[in-house]
């Protein structure tokens, strides 16, 4: 599946755009007092840092920490159990302990699972760090 993300370097292009127009547009205030000008080029400055890293790393967390959301019900059973495997693929337990469907990292069913799972499922960003005790036997 793809993700319909923007690169590092339109990000990039997209904060350097925005601090050009901020300051484009303050300069003219602030231009005739110098006191101004020197508190501007900090918070300018401070911007530029902290923007270079922030968005960077909350579109690359966003990236890689996706997996199947399991259905909250199956069966007239609740959901009491939800892991993913180190390879992405998603297991959802349910009440009865019998009741289990097995996910892929896009959603699709996988695996001899119980025949009532619906599929494909939606996609979340919850909870979806691999945990290495989770097998498709979990």
């Amino acid at each position: 599946m793809a993700h319909n993300t923007p690169s590092k370097k339109l990000v990039e292009t997209l904060q350097i755009g925005t601090l050009a127009r901020v300051y484009n547009s303050l300069k003219e205030n602030l231009l005739s007092n110098s006191l101004n000008m020197q508190f501007f080029l900090t918070l300018l400055a401070s911007v530029a840092s902290l923007s270079a890293y922030t968005p960077v790393g909350v579109h690359a967390s966003s990236i890689t920490q996706v997996c199947a959301a399991c259905p909250p019900e199956v069966a007239k059973e609740a959901l009491t159990y939800r892991c993913v495997d180190t390879k992405g693929n998603t297991i959802c337990r349910y009440q009865d302990e019998e009741t289990r469907c097995y996910y892929d990292g896009h959603g699709e069913r996988i695996g001899k699972d119980f025949s009532g799972c619906p599929g494909p499922v939606k996609m979340s960003n919850w909870g979806c760090e691999p945990n290495a005790g989770c097998t498709m036997k979990s």
